[in-house]
C-alpha cells in the first residue's frame, strides 16, 4: 500500500479566515484514490473538476493577490463540478449498457 499525505502544515496565523487553499488536499485525495485504491476514473474526475475551476479563473488569495474566492467557496466550486462530471459519466455508462436513468 502506498502512503499518501496531504499538505497539513500548521496555519494558525490564518485559521478561521477562509483564505487557505483547499486544492492541495483535494488533489492529494485524488492521488490516494488512484494510487492506493486503483480508482483511476474517480481520481481523474476530481482532477478534471479542479482544472475546470481554475480554467474559469477562480483563485484563492494565496494564488492571486486579488483572489476571487475563499477556501469554502473554492471547495464548493470543485465539488459542484465534480458532481456534474460524475453524473455525466454515470449517464454515459448507463446509456452505453442500455439502461436509462
Amino acid at each position: 500500500m502506498r502512503y499518501v499525505r496531504t499538505d497539513s502544515r500548521q496555519c494558525s496565523d490564518i485559521a478561521g479566515m477562509d483564505i487557505a487553499n483547499p486544492i492541495a488536499t483535494i488533489v492529494s485525495a485524488a492521488m490516494m484514490l488512484e494510487m492506493s485504491f486503483g480508482l483511476v476514473e474517480e481520481a481523474k474526475a476530481i482532477n478534471d473538476a479542479v482544472d475546470k475551476v481554475l480554467d474559469q479563473n477562480y483563485r484563492t488569495t494565496d494564488i492571486m493577490s486579488d483572489g476571487k474566492v475563499g477556501c469554502k467557496e473554492m471547495a464548493k466550486l470543485i465539488a459542484e463540478i465534480y458532481i456534474m462530471l460524475t453524473k455525466t459519466l454515470i449517464k454515459s455508462v448507463l446509456l452505453l449498457y442500455g439502461k436509462v436513468l
